[in-house]
């Protein structure tokens, strides 16, 4: 699914990256999902580094392969080839202190020791789920728009003994960790989604309410491993639904008065870098396009490609 707006069908196409971008400052919806730009080009026109494919950043790229054993071990397949689906996805190896192969292995091998009796209790299991499910509808100028949710469910799984009740989870590494972490997953809106998409996949006679958050926290030593059971009712995702179509109507509104508010310097900033559109919202208005076509390369946002 390619998240943005498509006047052509009438459709809004969102997933949670797209929302979490207009959330955060209307301008950076604009710049990634809307103009489509990511960092990567090349100001003097000379060619050089700034012409190539930006390396995927070390976070996420170990992120990505960790995802991959993950795969292999709810799947049964056993430790060695989630380590060999890690170190095979893990490439090209980044220069981190923090995310290395070695690390990468210690934590597969210390998570399928934490969690094995759990990962015995899985019946079946569904990996990477692709899904865009109908929102609602809303209305502006007299035109009707449909809104779409999408994303990818990480696991959707039954336990034995209880085919009746499936379960989605979502893993997510860290090396952060606080008070907060936990508990505020009870919140999360990629978490409503993903227990709101599942019910595609499961049959009529099932039921799916549950996210489990898996959380791997990757410290230099004594890594730390949490899980926490979310039930998600239909209240709560009736609200979720009416969160995401009055954000389409805000994302609609600044896309036909083509104003993007941009919020300023708490939005500007995250762990300690600068947002990548920044410096197109620095530069003066009238020099702006000139920044974006030699700051930026276009690269659509596609979940399914992810």
């Amino acid at each position: 699914m390619k998240a943005g707006i498509y006047p052509e069908t009438s459709q809004i196409l969102l997933d949670n990256y797209a929302m979490s971008n207009f959330r955060t400052c209307p301008r950076k919806f604009q710049h990634r999902i809307v103009e489509r730009l990511v960092p990567g080009g090349d100001m003097f026109g000379m060619g050089g580094p700034s012409d190539e494919p930006q390396p995927t950043p070390p976070e996420l790229l170990f992120g990505i392969a960790i995802h991959k054993a993950m795969d292999a071990l709810w799947i049964g397949h056993g430790i060695e080839a989630a380590k060999n689906a890690f170190l095979e996805r893990f490439q090209p190896v980044p220069e981190d202190r923090k995310r290395t192969p070695l690390r990468g292995i210690e934590l597969i091998e210390e998570y399928a020791n934490r969690w094995a009796l759990e990962l015995n209790q899985i019946e079946t299991c569904q990996i990477e789920i692709k899904f865009s499910q109908e929102v609602g509808t809303i209305t502006s100028q007299d035109k009707t728009w449909t809104v779409f949710g999408g994303g990818v469910i990480d696991k959707l799984y039954t336990t034995k003994g209880r085919d009746d009740k499936f379960y989605v989870c979502d893993h997510k590494t860290s090396t952060w960790e606080s008070e907060s972490l936990i508990p505020s997953f009870n919140l999360s809106s990629q978490f409503m989604g993903y227990v709101a998409g599942a019910a595609a996949f499961i049959p009529d006679d099932c039921s799916c309410t549950t996210c489990v958050g898996d959380i791997l926290c990757v410290y230099p030593k004594n890594n730390k491993f949490y899980r926490s059971e979310i039930e998600f009712t239909e209240a709560i995702l009736s609200e979720w639904r009416d969160n995401i179509l009055q954000t389409a109507r805000m994302i609609l509104d600044c896309y036909e008065r083509e104003v993007w508010p941009m919020f300023g310097k708490d939005a500007c900033t995250g762990w300690n870098k600068l947002c990548p559109y920044f410096d197109i919202c620095d530069a003066t208005k009238d020099f702006r396009s000139q920044v974006r076509t030699s700051l930026f390369t276009e690269s659509v946002w596609d979940v399914d490609a992810r």
